[in-house]
């Protein structure tokens, strides 16, 4: 019995610490025991929860009980009720109904939990500020709707607003755009070319979040990224742009004249 509480902390554990995504990275950057003691110390909680969830429904079937029995205590001829009794009885050698509700209890407390937590948006993103640089620039970009430019390993290059609908499911290995703009690097001089421009369609046909039709609202030009395949991230601003590209342009004037 003490291997299956064992395994039932473990497995609530392990179940919120994957559905929840702050509590995926941490589980992430965990390594050996420590990740034993982080599903420990959600798992227990959950079972602590379902042990008062059983110990409540058996004292109410106690007090069922109790009342139903009070003819027998008064003395008359009454066949005993032992309501109380069906929550203690055996099922098998070692598990007993008790068991089975406070397994049930744990169970639901868990999946309640996680509920709860995706629900309050505010307290989830603030959790996960804390967790991840990326996640943090992300977000960050994501409540200012800023956009992010985003460097891949084969000089591919995007811009465009991240899509919060990501942060919704325990996705680390993505990221989801939007896209404004697409190009490339130079592979010798790095200097981005822009050959693609997804914000002057968006604007030619109306699109936008609120579009009435699903096939021509934004979140259908989604573009999901593998972080794997990422080189760099970071915020990016179209009017300063401009100006970083004319510092260069002045920089190359200045080595001529030189």
């Amino acid at each position: 019995m003490a291997i299956l509480l064992v395994m039932l902390v473990l497995i609530l554990g392990y179940y919120y610490s994957s559905n929840y995504l702050p509590e995926r990275f941490k589980l992430k950057r965990s390594t050996g025991w420590e990740s034993y003691v982080l599903l420990g110390s959600h798992g227990i909680k959950f079972v602590i929860g379902g042990t008062i969830f059983a110990s409540i429904v058996w004292f109410v079937f106690y007090i069922l009980s109790f009342c139903l029995n009070i003819p027998h205590y008064l003395g008359m001829d009454y066949n005993k009720f032992a309501l109380e009794e069906l929550l203690i009885q055996d099922i098998s050698n070692d598990i007993n109904i008790f068991h089975i509700m406070i397994a049930f209890g744990s169970w639901n407390i868990c999946q309640q939990e996680i509920k709860k937590r995706k629900i309050n948006v505010n307290l989830l993103y603030q959790e996960m500020s804390n967790a991840n640089n990326i996640v943090n620039l992300l977000l960050s970009a994501m409540s200012s709707q800023t956009p992010v430019k985003v460097s891949l390993k084969s000089k591919k290059v995007y811009i465009g607003i991240i899509d919060g609908t990501q942060f919704s499911s325990a996705d680390l290995e993505n990221i989801v755009i939007i896209p404004y703009l697409s190009g490339y690097r130079d592979k010798d001089k790095l200097d981005i070319t822009f050959d693609c421009n997804y914000r002057s369609v968006y604007e030619k046909h109306n699109i936008s979040y609120h579009s009435d039709r699903e096939e021509v609202n934004l979140r259908y030009f989604r573009n999901v990224i593998r972080l794997a395949e990422v080189e760099s991230i970071s915020l990016f601003n179209f009017n300063y742009f401009g100006d970083f590209e004319y510092l260069k342009t002045e920089d190359k004037k200045n080595d001529i004249t030189k």
